[in-house]
């Protein structure tokens, strides 16, 4: 034996050796590959891979700041890539270093809480006497308030803002705290930058502050409609030919027939309040839990209620505990057949190859729809009376139209529901307009593709009721393949243009009948004009500014979508600029501030009269100077780089080169033979 080692010694050296080497670095190369398949790269910044933990990083940071922050501190967010967008912002912050140590964010929110205490005492004021009023005397009451207790106000801001929330280590907190001030530096030292002096900052304000009471009535042509008669086919044919190639909405009318792109849908509705009201909880079970809560009351020297009064409590509670278990059971059968049917299907990256026949073949959602509801009958919930809990049949949707988003979002509870990656939640309407045909570029975080039911990704209302979908069929922004897809419309519009025109053409006479004998025998004479027997229109009031034409009553006063745009307000401010706010408007004639605009765009024609108009103050531009020297900036910018915003998304992802990993791409969880293994 000790023969054959001192011959073979050297070999047997080499041997050990190379075992050893294994024993040592095999955990290492193991360790590497685990973590490189459990956390995959999900895109690509100039060539650096992001990984999926990094893309969680970024969503929960962005949606704690989100939750904890003032809007006005913090961008605005693509709501399709928030995680990836606020990613990409962080980013370029720390690239430039503008990102400081995490305290950098506490000290942050000592300058902005005076704003944010201010805004406060605002909007407690809107409450008591209207938003226009609180805006006035808002500035008065804080300056107004002794210093201690401006400071307090202040103060305890900053102490809410500072503190993080539950669950959420103060570490982690400043560190985003940090991160978002770097953020809002490198933002506000693009939308800062544009040079404006006193003295313009004044003048530009007193153009854009500017506004008028204007008393009007308008007619819309679909108001009308009635009048144009019913069309014939080739007037059908030739109104669809002039506006085929205009976007939906678009053009000179605000009429186009190039629709958006649009999908054929069906999904299942496992209907939360409905299982609720159905279950009854076992009395035994409500009586124990009375028991505990009286324990745990007594021990905290709190006082017991009788079991009367807390009865409908812990009934309620059990009844969503309850819920949440069918509703659990319900989906677990749901993603059960439906992984039955896809499991032998070959894969292409996240997708699936669906054969031909798959839409005929693969279960139904009715189908699916009752095994939801025996999976459920044969499942033992002890909460429950009897142990058991009925589901009511879960609810089947196909509709037959194609929908477009606007169309989608409208839908009764399906339309505002959500689903949730990560961190992140995003409307379902616009998620399913991720599908791979009309996204192959948008990765595979959610692998939506035509055909294929969604299992893993449900979405939820805000009731709780849950919802598994599938996109059927897709179009490009495109024509529609037959006018009967459009016929109902094509009818509506054209008849609205028709209307309109003959009420344009009735705009002068109507003017001069407000100025003579007033708006609402405006009204009537427009009407008797086109021949309409309804209800003549109401005057009502309007604030007319250049910017925007709002409603004069309410909370938060809306826009007046018939009159909110551009020709009406011009036309409204070329008035307001010829009258001399120290002369009561009463002594300009009411043909000198009577006006009238025929509107295409929302086939409308208006009439209105000025009543009073509201010049900036010196006062009003001391209180929202702050403001309107942020806004007129923009305005700056917008006039000297009208490319538009270089930190909203799509600028940023092409800027730095951005590739999210999709079709044709793989993340490297392979370690190449001859890279360097890392410690640890």
């Amino acid at each position: 034996m000790l023969k054959f080692l001192r011959k073979y010694s050297k070999w047997l050296l080499i041997f050990f050796g190379v075992l050893l080497m294994i024993a040592f670095t095999a955990p290492q190369v193991i360790t590497q590959l685990g973590q490189g398949f459990a956390n995959p790269a999900v895109a690509t910044l100039d060539g650096t891979e992001i990984r999926r933990e990094d893309m969680l990083l970024a969503e929960r940071q962005q949606a704690l700041l989100r939750q904890r922050l003032p809007s006005q501190v913090m961008p605005a967010l693509d709501p399709s890539n928030e995680g990836l967008h606020w990613l990409l912002l962080r980013e370029e912050a720390e690239r430039a270093g503008l990102v400081g140590v995490a305290g950098d964010g506490a000290m942050w929110i000592e300058d902005f809480a005076p704003q944010i205490a201010r805004q406060q005492l605002e909007l407690q004021l809107a409450q008591q006497i209207g938003p226009d009023l609180a805006r006035q005397f808002a500035g008065q009451q804080w300056n107004s308030m002794a210093p201690a207790d401006r400071q307090e106000m202040t103060d305890r801001i900053a102490g809410f803002l500072s503190t993080p929330p539950n669950n959420i280590s103060e570490r982690e907190y400043h560190e985003a705290l940090s991160v978002a001030r770097g953020v809002h530096r490198l933002t506000a030292s693009y939308f800062e930058s544009a040079p404006l002096s006193d003295t313009r900052a004044r003048i530009d304000a007193a153009l854009l502050q500017r506004s008028a009471m204007v008393e009007a009535i308008w007619v819309r042509g679909e108001d009308v409609a009635q009048v144009a008669g019913e069309p014939n086919e080739a007037q059908l044919r030739e109104h669809f030919e002039r506006f085929a190639s205009t976007p939906l909405g678009g053009g000179e009318f605000g009429i186009g027939y190039t629709l958006p792109e649009r999908l054929k849908i069906e999904y299942i509705k496992i209907d939360r309040p409905a299982i609720e009201a159905g279950i009854t909880p076992d009395p035994l079970e409500v009586r124990k839990r009375y028991q505990a809560q009286v324990r745990e009351r007594e021990a905290a020297d709190q006082e017991v209620q009788t079991f009367a009064e807390a009865r409908e409590g812990i009934e309620r509670t059990l009844r969503r505990e309850i819920a949440d278990d069918v509703l659990r059971s319900a989906q677990q059968a749901f993603v059960g057949v439906m992984g039955e049917s896809t499991r032998a299907l070959a894969s292409e990256g996240p997708y699936k190859r669906l054969p031909d026949d798959f839409e005929q073949s693969r279960p139904s959602f009715e189908s699916v729809a009752q095994q939801m509801v025996e999976t459920v009958g044969i499942t033992r919930f002890p909460e429950a009376q009897g142990g058991s809990v009925e589901l009511p049949m879960p609810e089947v949707v196909r509709p037959d139209e194609w929908l477009w988003g606007s169309q989608l979002a409208e839908l009764d509870g399906f339309g505002r529901a959500q689903i949730s990656i990560g961190s992140a939640r995003a409307p379902i309407a616009q998620v399913l307009f991720a599908v791979r045909e009309l996204r192959p570029d948008m990765g595979s975080r959610l692998a939506l593709q035509q055909g294929l039911p969604v299992t893993d990704v449900p979405a939820t209302d805000a009731a709780g009721s849950v919802y598994f979908y599938t996109v059927l069929d897709v179009r490009p922004e495109s024509q529609p393949d037959d006018l009967q897809e459009i016929r109902e419309r094509l009818i509506a519009d054209w008849k609205a243009l028709e209307a309109y025109e003959q009420l344009r053409t009735l705009t002068d006479k109507t003017v001069r009948t407000a100025a003579e004998r007033g708006l609402t025998a405006a009204g009537v004479s427009m009407l008797e004009g086109v021949g309409s027997t309804q209800e003549p229109p109401v005057p009502q009031m309007v604030r007319v500014s250049p910017s925007a034409v709002v409603e004069t009553s309410g909370f938060q006063p809306q826009p007046v979508a018939a009159l909110n745009a551009e020709a009406f307000r011009e036309s409204a401010m070329d008035v307001f600029d010829g009258l001399d706010p120290l002369v009561d408007i009463s002594q300009t004639p009411r043909t000198e501030r009577t006006i009238g605009v025929a509107i295409p765009s929302t086939l409308t024609v208006a009439i209105g009269t000025i009543e009073s108009i509201s010049p900036l103050t010196i006062e009003t531009y001391r209180r929202q100077a702050d403001q309107l020297d942020m806004m007129l900036r923009l305005d700056e910018l917008r006039d000297a780089l009208p490319s538009g915003n270089p930190f909203s998304f799509d600028a940023m992802r092409q800027r730095l080169r951005v590739q999210i990993i999709g079709d044709g791409e793989e993340s490297s969880t392979d370690i190449a033979a001859d890279a360097p293994l890392e410690e640890g």
